[in-house]
């Protein structure tokens, strides 16, 4: 359908952006991981969303992600421990 059309499309130019893109900023990763998570591509999206924190991502934007993830796969405490780190950035 549609939204299948649409995450492709998206993944083809954040490859392209990825392969063009020497020092691969962390938002590039940040939205892999959200086009994996949409593709329920899990361990992939984690890795693309953990990666984007460590390159300097805002935890704030990309704790939710990673929450729902947790979600998805039944990993309440982990839901939990990203939901508490998320309250501690809300100041």
């Amino acid at each position: 359908g549609l939204k299948t059309h649409n995450l492709n499309q998206a993944w083809k130019y954040l490859e392209m952006a990825l392969a063009m893109d020497e020092q691969h900023e962390s938002g590039i990763y940040f939205l892999k991981g959200r086009v994996l998570l949409a593709q329920g591509e899990m361990e992939q999206a984690r890795d693309a969303l953990t990666h984007a924190m460590q390159l300097g991502q805002s935890p704030s934007s990309v704790l939710p992600y990673l929450a729902e993830l947790a979600f998805a796969q039944r990993e309440f405490g982990t839901v939990q421990s990203h939901m508490q780190a998320l309250a501690r950035l809300q100041v």
